[in-house]
């Protein structure tokens, strides 16, 4: 990133942030207030505007919060739990992006060994085990299938059951009643 300071040119820039309820948000330019040779001008404007143009040239793109690699911020070593960077390498004309384990990276192999995994055999491994699920999801598709055929085959059966059971329930407690009431007429 650039410097953006425009008081090097003697400019001054007043209300940009704005805080309310405790939030803090940037201001519209068109709603902030400048003051034009606030300051001794140490660069001329035509020549910090070049510079400008020259540093946004030169800048490499931002990515903002979107992930330039696909799996950046994904992997993580299996020996020291670091995460792995991502590193574009250039080589014979190609290009290949490659994550590394940054302990290994910082320190050396006397803190973790090597490890670094190409982008492609990642893609590769990604492709091969969504195959794996897809199929396992076809196959427990055909189960559910098959159990709920199974369920519809018995459904009339099962759901007569308990209709049954209440019926009997019911004679149940009413044979109670009528005994209980002949022997509350016997006690009297």
């Amino acid at each position: 990133m650039f410097c953006k300071n425009e008081s090097y040119t003697g400019l001054l820039i007043n209300h940009q942030m704005e805080t309310c309820g405790g939030v803090v948000a940037s201001v519209p330019e068109d709603e902030q207030f400048h003051h034009e040779h606030f300051f001794p001008a140490i660069v001329d404007r035509k020549e910090w505007e070049q510079v400008q143009e020259m540093l946004k040239a030169n800048a490499r793109p931002f990515c903002g919060n979107t992930a330039c690699h696909r799996y950046a911020g994904l992997l993580v070593c299996g020996d020291c739990g670091n995460a792995f960077t991502p590193r574009t390498r250039c080589w014979n004309g190609s290009r290949r992006v490659e994550y590394l384990c940054k302990s290994y990276m910082h320190h050396g192999k006397e803190f973790c060994p090597s490890h670094r995994i190409r982008e492609s055999e990642l893609d590769d491994r990604v492709q091969q085990y969504a195959g794996e699920l897809y199929h396992t999801l076809l196959a427990e598709q055909a189960e559910l299938k098959r159990i709920k055929r199974l369920r519809e085959q018995k459904s009339p059966a099962i759901n007569a059951a308990p209709c049954q059971l209440r019926q009997e329930v019911q004679t149940l407690e009413d044979e109670i009643e009528e005994l209980l009431l002949l022997r509350i007429q016997a006690d009297k």
